[in-house]
């Protein structure tokens, strides 16, 4: 569960840590699920800004985010990497809500 107004996110019934980076980085991709954000687009929105210097603080986030998550890269249940692209949120709806449900 995504609770944007309290920035909290609950997996397994347990709250997640997240920094604000990572909490928005979540919420922007499972708010858009299925579609692709590339690295630039994801900076934009963290940080309000376009700079291709910091595309490695975005990989950063991502792989910090998911090993909050425990969603493992290789078989991912939320965050999907699109090589040469950027990330998407995948998987079907009720699995995801389950798994990050209260």
């Amino acid at each position: 569960e995504i609770d944007s107004s309290r920035q909290i996110v609950k997996l397994d019934g347990q709250n997640v840590e997240l920094t604000t980076n990572e909490f928005a980085a979540l919420a922007l991709l499972a708010g858009n699920p299925g579609k692709v954000f590339d690295r630039d687009q994801i900076l934009q929105e963290l940080r309000g800004m376009d700079c291709d210097a910091f595309n490695r603080s975005v990989d950063i986030t991502m792989s910090r985010l998911r090993q909050k998550l425990n969603d493992n890269p290789k078989e991912p249940a939320f965050i999907k990497t699109v090589w040469g692209t950027g990330y998407v949120f995948i998987g079907e709806p009720s699995r995801n809500a389950k798994k990050l449900a209260e």
